[in-house]
């Protein structure tokens, strides 16, 4: 659910609505083009053209129920690209395309006929991907609840990561989705294709993304920093666990006082981190990954002094 004016959710508000905020689709995507006549005339008219964190090109279609021939001009546009997939990086230097071959095609729309769903549906493109938007008041402001309804544009509920990210950088982001779901199980973990993010009880801890071939991390209110290997992975989940005590109410440490709170062992808590021993109880951290963590602060010399309380 997105806080924020909303524009109205007519076929052109809904235009502008993605391009001011395309993180609301997905994170990464940026609009390149619009208004690009592809099949001719108005037939295969698309609302704008965008490129995904990975390069490729994503033709995005804004819908209402006035768009009777939304989908002839889908047809009519994947046809045209189909046609001249190896010569558009060239004919669209400003897209910076880096895949040469498919398009995704993304439908933005608001309560979308039955029929409608049910035509698209029979185009059988594995390429579609529908995306709903509507909005509603909280206590007289305006806010946008937006679904995923076809595809993998899965809008903050956890896509599969892309595998298009390529081995090394999948592996990055498995790491921190796995090292931040150990820390405690009412973490949340959501995302898309190239994201996640990290929150509890409505807070934001820190986050994951690939872009421009690397995967970057930030921890909420931080800047963030390029992750290329487990020595990056573990100091982006040390600042997320600091991010993460702070949220829950308990002091600031080091992840070193946190593990010796968890263990029981009080010289090594001290700091005023013996209340940590309750809610680092259910941490399902291994000994392993906690004293990986801790190797940031192994050259300290007084750990305990970035202890709160």
């Amino acid at each position: 659910m997105i806080r924020g004016p909303v524009v109205p959710l007519s076929r052109e508000g809904l235009w502008r609505l993605v391009q001011q905020r395309p993180e609301l689709l997905e994170r990464g995507l940026r609009v390149v083009a619009e208004s690009l006549e592809l099949g001719g005339a108005r037939a295969g008219l698309v609302d704008g053209l965008m490129r995904d964190a990975s390069g490729a090109a994503v033709l995005v279609f804004a819908t209402d129920e006035r768009d009777a021939g939304l989908p002839a001009r889908v047809l009519a546009a994947l046809a045209f690209w189909r046609r001249n997939a190896a010569a558009m990086p060239r004919a669209l230097p400003e897209g910076d395309l880096r895949s040469v071959g498919g398009c995704r095609l993304v439908i933005v729309g608001t309560a979308l006929q039955t029929d409608v769903l049910a035509t698209l549906e029979r185009l059988q493109l594995p390429e579609l991907e529908i995306v709903e938007v509507e909005s509603f008041k909280v206590g007289g402001g305006e806010r946008l609840a937006v679904r995923s309804v076809r595809g993998r544009l899965a809008v903050a509920s956890g896509a599969p990561i892309d595998e298009v990210m390529g081995a090394p950088a999948l592996e990055l982001m498995r790491a921190f989705v796995a090292l931040v779901g150990k820390l405690d199980p009412r973490i949340r973990v959501d995302g898309d294709r190239f994201s996640r993010r990290a929150s509890i009880d409505g807070q934001a801890l820190g986050e994951c993304w690939f872009a421009e071939d690397r995967v970057h991390g930030a921890v909420d209110g931080e800047s963030p920093c390029v992750v290329q290997g487990d020595a990056d992975v573990r100091r982006l989940g040390d600042r997320i666990v600091r991010r993460y005590l702070a949220a829950i109410g308990q002091p600031v440490a080091t992840v070193r006082q946190v593990t010796a709170a968890r263990d029981g062992d009080a010289a090594g808590a001290r700091g005023g981190l013996d209340s940590l021993r309750a809610s680092m109880s259910a941490a399902r951290l291994t000994a392993d990954e906690c004293m990986a963590l801790g190797e940031e602060d192994a050259g300290d010399p007084e750990p305990e002094a970035m202890a709160g309380g």
